[in-house]
């Protein structure tokens, strides 16, 4: 049975479930639909009255689609073993063979299909960046929602601090912490926030806003720092890991590498129109050749297209 987006089906219900108890969405899961909630009088997704709520729904939404395609990212075919599920939303036969197969109490394996580099003096400087993320993907943090782990605390120089004190947000320092495990140094400094590294690479001559980008008058590059503002002080930022192009090879969208994205390490598609978009940060030398890698999305597509 094929489940897609616009699906109306009692099997839908079964699918719910399965992506509820799979931790996809839920009390263990950054997916939650907070206006639907409210709506319907429920405090959140540990309330005895979440689940029913999630799964009394034979619809094929939107939300559903997004749940799904987070649980093809990280997870593999069970037909093919070894190979990534295509995270495209639609539920086939390779998804219900890999749901099925955890209903039965063998979940099918987690993981992610990134080549390991070592990084060599003669490595273009934009794939340094790249492969000194490979380490640390799919790191989470410990508790969920703490901005803490072993690793994590190393990138936010939280290391022994006491455990219950929640750490600081980590998308800036871990870019940062990578940045100089890469290059020996700290190109954007070491500051706590995106809001900060976007002025100090202004002031420095080191920024690409995005209008520059969408009109085609500047380019972005493997390796280079993308930043996003959501206003208030609040953003998020990363690098760039490859760039996906048009036929008249502008750049329209780009897949990454970054910290503090749903609590973990993890890599995603985004594209250069998304509004929250601010620009980029560009310390690389000009001839640089970085080749960079797509990797697997750990994440639900927020861009649209497909991952290797």
């Amino acid at each position: 049975m094929l489940l897609q987006k616009g699906s109306i089906n009692p099997a839908v219900k079964f699918l719910r479930e399965m992506m509820w108890d799979y931790g996809c969405v839920g009390p263990d899961s950054s997916f939650w639909i907070s206006s639907e909630v409210v709506a319907a009088g429920i405090a959140g997704p540990e309330d005895p009255k979440a689940k029913s709520f999630w799964v009394d729904n034979e619809v094929f939404d939107w939300y559903l689609k997004k749940v799904v395609q987070y649980f093809q990212s990280t997870h593999e075919s069970v037909l093919k073993p070894g190979v990534p599920l295509d995270p495209d939303g639609v539920v086939g036969k390779e998804t219900w063979a890999a749901i099925e197969a955890g209903a039965k109490g063998t979940e099918p394996k987690q993981g992610i299909s990134l080549v390991a580099k070592p990084i060599t003096p003669d490595m273009p400087m934009g794939d340094k960046i790249v492969y000194a993320w490979t380490p640390y993907i799919g790191e989470k943090e410990k508790p969920k929602g703490s901005n803490r782990s072993a690793i994590i605390d190393k990138f936010t120089r939280f290391t022994g601090r006491p455990k219950g004190v929640k750490g600081p947000a980590w998308c800036d320092a871990s870019a940062s912490f990578i940045e100089n495990a890469a290059l020996g140094n700290y190109p954007l400094n070491y500051l706590w926030r995106c809001y900060d590294t976007m002025q100090f690479a202004k002031k420095r001559g080191l920024w690409i806003s995005i209008e520059d980008v969408r009109s085609g008058k500047r380019d972005i590059r493997v390796g280079q720092r993308w930043i996003m503002q959501y206003g208030g002080g609040r953003g998020h930022t990363g690098h760039v890991a490859f760039v996906v192009r048009d036929s008249k090879g502008r750049a329209i969208k780009f897949y990454t590498r970054e910290g503090n994205y749903r609590d973990t390490v993890g890599i995603t598609l985004r594209g250069v129109d998304q509004p929250s978009l601010a620009g980029f940060c560009d310390f690389l030398p000009l001839d640089d050749q970085s080749v960079g890698e797509k990797g697997r999305n750990l994440h639900a597509i927020e861009a649209g297209g497909k991952t290797t």
